[in-house]
């Protein structure tokens, strides 16, 4: 029994201060993980540099973070790389460096890393780190919205605006009489009964013309849906055709699902799941829907898959607007 107490004493004093303060799972965790950061595992590395950065389990140190981010950064890890990017491109905790930013951001993104593809569309949009060019900042703001990035679909719309407005062009018309009649449909937000809709540009939604002007591909935001035993979130993936003269087209899209998270059992109380169990797996896709639609007015007038009909209601998105989360409709 004395064994014993001694040992647990000795497992107590070897705790980081941390521990004292009540956090001990925390505490624990960060232990455990800076002995495999120091046996030279690059995740491990990231780990304890972000809990040295957020003061998790460990008293919370910009400089420790920094170092063992950096050692997991020389590793290949591109979360690390992802962080000390934005650490120095923010200059918030370290001393401003945009161009060791931009080395950090490059590598990041070359791993299709979302975060690290929108910080190099602002590095581009305002010149730091770089020559300022919006259509290398379209660029990035597109791939970093169509990994996931809530925050560059609203950018997209944004710099979109700026070269529309630099290049003296008015915005999109109204109507299939425009010169590219994929414009007019891409040159506007579209909502259904008041919401944003998944599968046309919307403030859920982020689409691009190819160069032909014949097509568009549209990808959405990350959106939720509950069921009984699971919380599905899933993004929706378009391919359109571009309006004929009589304003005429036909756009198909599918469901992609991100992550599942089955509910707890807490959370469903008073459910009877009847023995449910979660069968939808990520990178399930839902079977492919068809529109036919036509412009009438403000509006589009839908036929989807030959049975349900849709009315879209034509907005126009703001250069600015704030990216807000929301679930789109009639996926």
């Amino acid at each position: 029994m004395k064994r014993l107490w001694m040992l647990a004493l000795v497992a107590v004093v070897t705790l980081p201060a941390a521990a004292f303060q009540g956090d001990w799972v925390l505490a624990e965790r960060f232990a455990k993980r800076m002995e495999q950061a120091k046996a030279g595992d690059p995740a491990a590395m990231y780990d304890v540099g972000k809990m040295y950065q957020r003061g998790h389990g460990v008293p919370r140190s910009i400089p420790q973070a920094v170092q063992w981010l950096a050692r997991a950064a020389a590793k290949g890890n591109a979360s690390a790389q992802t962080s000390l990017g934005v650490l120095y491109f923010e200059g918030r905790e370290v001393k401003p460096d945009p161009a060791r930013a931009l080395r950090f951001l490059q590598s990041a993104a070359a791993r299709k890393v979302p975060q690290a593809m929108f910080y190099l569309g602002r590095a581009y949009e305002e010149g730091r780190g770089v020559k300022r060019n919006l259509n290398l900042a379209l660029r990035w703001y597109r791939r970093a919205a169509e990994g996931g990035y809530y925050g560059a679909v609203d950018k997209v719309h944004a710099v979109q605006a700026r070269l529309r407005q630099s290049a003296g062009r008015a915005p999109a018309a109204s109507g299939p009489s425009s010169t590219r009649p994929i414009e007019a449909l891409l040159g506007a937000h579209w909502e259904r009964g008041g919401e944003p809709v998944g599968f046309l540009p919307s403030r859920m939604t982020s689409c691009e013309a190819a160069a032909d002007g014949k097509s568009a591909t549209c990808v959405s935001k990350p959106h939720s849906r509950p069921t009984p035993a699971a919380v599905i979130t899933y993004v929706t993936r378009t391919t359109v055709e571009a309006p004929d003269g009589a304003g005429r087209f036909t756009l198909r899209y599918i469901n992609e699902v991100t992550e599942v998270k089955p509910r707890e059992i807490d959370a469903v109380v008073g459910e009877d799941l009847g023995g449910m169990r979660v069968s939808v797996k990520v990178g399930q896709r839902s079977k492919p829907h068809v529109l036919e639609c036509r412009f009438k007015g403000e509006t589009l007038q839908c036929v989807r898959d030959r049975a349900q009909s849709l009315v879209l209601t034509r907005t126009r998105p703001a250069a600015a607007a704030t990216a807000t989360a929301g679930t789109a409709t009639a996926n």
